[in-house]
C-alpha cells in the first residue's frame, strides 16, 4: 500500500504522523508527492503502518547480495 493510501484509507491525522515519526510535515507531504525518505525513516514509516507500508511501497530497493 503506498503512503498516500494509507493516510487517506486510515484517515491519518499528517501532523500527529509526523510526529510519531519525528520528522517535519513538509516531509511528509514530499514523501507524498515522490521523493524517497531516506532508508531510516523509511524504516520509521514501516514500524509507525505496522508494515502496511512496506520499504518498495516508498521506492527502497535494498540489495544485500554484496553481504555474502
Amino acid at each position: 500500500m503506498t503512503l498516500r493510501e494509507y493516510i487517506t484509507n486510515r484517515h491519518v491525522n499528517i501532523s500527529r504522523f509526523a510526529r510519531a515519526l519525528h520528522i517535519s510535515t513538509h516531509s511528509i507531504y514530499n514523501y507524498l508527492k515522490g521523493t524517497k525518505p531516506e532508508v531510516e525513516i523509511a524504516l520509521r514509516i514501516v514500524k509507525e503502518t505496522k508494515g502496511e507500508v512496506t520499504l518498495k511501497d516508498l521506492g527502497i530497493h535494498l540489495d544485500f547480495s554484496a553481504l555474502k
